[in-house]
């Protein structure tokens, strides 16, 4: 793919010539394991839950027994069925996720089993583990606490 002047700029700048040949120089030089992937389709689904932990780790008042909202998106990947035109049936993915939702919606995570260290990094493990079982197309969960500005993204295989 040649870059061209109309198709590049920044800014409504354009580049100037020497730089967008770099640009087609680069990006014809680019290793086969550095090259852009294939397009692939990604859809989402969001929940949330409402539970309690403790850690044993970090700030003091990580130690005590403490609640967050979480907010989870679950994101899949894959191309769509020549058929049906979907990745995935969203009905499908919303019964699955609520099953791991009630795993831990209300719940004290250190007691989850499988969830013996409820960290933010561990929850997003948990729940790529449980939606990919389901759903091999599970690509990225990310878990989120607003009230506290965190969030961590799991991207598994």
């Amino acid at each position: 793919m040649r870059v061209t002047r109309a198709q590049y700029s920044r800014f409504g700048q354009t580049v100037a010539a020497a730089t967008i040949l770099d640009l087609n120089r680069s990006r014809r030089d680019m290793p086969v394991d550095r090259a852009i992937p294939d397009p692939m389709i990604e859809i989402s689904q969001r929940f949330s839950f409402d539970a309690a932990h403790q850690l044993d780790a970090g700030a003091s008042e990580n130690r005590r027994l403490h609640g967050h909202s979480f907010y989870v998106e679950v994101t899949l990947r894959g191309e769509p069925d020549g058929e049906t035109g979907f990745l995935r049936d969203f009905g499908q993915i919303d019964a699955v996720l609520k099953q791991v939702r009630d795993l831990l919606d209300h719940r004290l995570l250190n007691e989850v089993e499988g969830l013996d260290n409820p960290t933010l990094e561990n929850i997003a493990r948990f729940i790529h583990a449980r939606a990919k079982a389901v759903l091999p197309e599970v690509a990225r969960v990310r878990v989120e606490r607003p009230s506290y500005g965190q969030s961590c993204t799991y991207e598994g295989t």
